[in-house]
């Protein structure tokens, strides 16, 4: 039986257009996911910051925001935006899902945000998903000249189950930080650097990850311009234009006195660590442990992106050769930021390197990308749990309470005086932790491939 035309047709497009394609499916995922499944908890802050905004007491007059200004300032337009569309209710209070309250996890909110606001939100991510996978291709095309390299990385990265978890259903603003940082680094290679250097201050002000990237990335700078005069200017051009954005950004928040509050989500960390909150159960106890390794690891971490940076600045290598190694080990820079179990949103400045690499250098890295795709999503679903069903529950009758009361009552139960959530937690957080760490194994075995005596990686 031969094939109708539209089965025809639809073939012949693909294959014109395969880029196209990969994005009409990944919206099209996204679309099922957004009005339907969300974090109720970050999203009621969103939506808390939005009101404190119209009460006119600015970003920190009121509580309830915690990062920089940079998300805020996309909320302030995110509630314009809703302003013209006339949604005035951002959210309900269910007093069904009022037994949250009494749960061994904080972090329940029987307020459920409205699908029409959590559309907002989740639409003004799922641009920067895709703006990302464009950059991901303009880098990977203008580096190989293969197009069909090009649409593969796209692909990982705009059909990665964590990307598409952390925009379309957690509502959490990390791509910007990931855009814009891919973004830097697409400038810096084209010699932009005033320009590179105001979008690595937006992406460093969005989400602190990129602060760790800043030596390698003025190896770029370094290597780029043999000339000292030229060297210089691109450098000051680069500290210009870092700076120039920073005191744009920041100053509302110079002006009326609130600059401190602007990283208090840093400062919340570090006081939790060193006063120590209260422990009432096992999984507090492994957070407050955490967070004192991820302290200690610093100065691992710091030491490794140093000899990175410095191995990468006197590689003898020059043109699309030096472009390889400088791509590979700006990947594996992103890898050594996360020696600890990282919220697995924090994961996304990763992957667009690591898709990269896996589609220029070794196909094997496909391993561990989609490894710690899978777990990352794994353990976001499982710390967010059942709270991701209460908008279904609240504005569509989806699913039923008892369900709900039923699973997070498991969740509460306890194993030899262990929650199961914190059972679930611990196993699919240290296999994030080894899905990051294959990356290091692969590179071991790449190494090993192409210098099976000795070599450099």
């Amino acid at each position: 039986m031969s094939e109708g035309r539209g089965a025809k047709g639809i073939k012949a497009f693909i294959a014109r257009h395969p880029a196209v394609f990969i994005a009409i499916v990944g919206l099209a995922i996204r679309a099922c996911l957004i009005p339907f499944f969300t974090y109720t908890y970050d999203v009621y802050h969103w939506a808390l910051t939005i009101s404190n905004l119209r009460s006119g007491e600015g970003l920190y007059g009121l509580s309830g925001y915690y990062y920089t200004p940079v998300w805020g300032y996309f909320l302030a337009g995110i509630g314009s935006i809703a302003d013209l569309l006339r949604i005035a209710d951002f959210g309900d209070m269910f007093y069904s899902l009022a037994f949250v309250n009494g749960s061994e996890w904080d972090y329940y909110q029987a307020l459920v945000c409205t699908p029409a606001f959590t559309i907002l939100v989740k639409a003004t991510l799922t641009i920067f998903d895709l703006i990302t996978g464009y950059l991901i291709y303009v880098l990977v095309k203008e580096h190989t000249g293969d197009g069909k390299k090009a649409v593969a990385a796209f692909g990982l990265w705009f059909l990665c189950p964590i990307v598409i978890y952390t925009s379309a259903i957690h509502g959490m603003f990390d791509v910007i930080a990931v855009m814009t940082l891919v973004l830097t680094v697409l400038l810096l290679f084209r010699r932009r650097y005033g320009l590179a250097g105001a979008v690595f201050a937006v992406s460093i002000f969005t989400k602190f990850f990129p602060f760790y990237l800043t030596l390698i990335l003025l190896v770029l700078v370094i290597k780029q311009e043999k000339e000292a005069v030229a060297r210089r200017k691109a450098l000051i051009t680069l500290v210009l234009g870092f700076v120039a954005m920073f005191v744009l950004m920041y100053m509302p928040q110079i002006i009326d006195g609130t600059f401190l509050d602007t990283f208090s989500f840093v400062t919340s960390r570090v006081a939790e660590i060193s006063v120590g909150p209260e422990i009432k159960d096992v999984w507090n106890l492994i957070q407050t442990i955490g967070y004192t390794v991820v302290i200690m690891l610093q100065v691992v971490i710091l030491s490794v992106l140093f000899v990175i940076a410095q191995r990468t600045y006197r590689l003898p290598q020059e043109g699309s050769e030096f472009v390889a190694k400088y791509m590979h080990r700006l990947m594996l820079s992103t890898a050594v930021i996360f020696l600890w179990t990282p919220t697995p949103t924090y994961l996304m400045i990763l992957l667009p390197f690591l898709a990269y690499a896996a589609v220029t250098r070794d196909e094997n890295y496909i391993i561990p990308f989609v490894l710690i795709s899978v777990f990352s999503t794994l353990y976001a679903l499982a710390m967010h749990n059942y709270s991701l069903l209460f908008q279904l529950y609240g504005y569509f009758g989806a699913v039923p309470l008892d369900y709900l009361v039923g699973g997070i009552g498991w969740l509460d139960g306890t194993l030899f005086n262990i929650t199961n959530r914190t059972l679930v937690n611990i196993s699919l957080g240290l296999a994030e932790t080894l899905s990051i760490y294959a990356i290091y194994l692969f590179t071991y075995w790449g190494y090993m491939k192409r210098n099976p005596r000795e070599g450099k990686v």
